[in-house]
């Protein structure tokens, strides 16, 4: 089974991030968030209580709208071609 979040709690996420400075991609059911500094430790806060988590590779904060089973690696190039790319801001 499946679990994923509905858009509009992903569009919500997006927002949540676009007001703490971040710029922010919708792929598939993953919300992506990146600063062009580092965030100050509120912006990380709010970010970590809104569900979003540091992925260290990407440089990017993430939250995850679907049940993630693979442990796959994947390229942030690999994944924009996959899902698609919904700039946010």
């Amino acid at each position: 089974m499946l679990i994923t979040h509905e858009k509009p709690e992903l569009e919500a996420k997006a927002h949540l991030a676009v007001t703490l400075g971040a710029q922010v991609t919708i792929t598939g059911y993953w919300v992506w968030a990146s600063f062009s500094a580092i965030p100050a430790s509120a912006t990380r806060t709010a970010l970590k209580e809104a569900g979003f988590r540091w992925m260290r590779h990407k440089q990017k904060w993430a939250f995850r709208g679907a049940l993630c089973t693979s442990r796959a690696s994947m390229s942030w190039e690999y994944i924009t071609d996959k899902y698609g790319e919904e700039v946010v801001a």
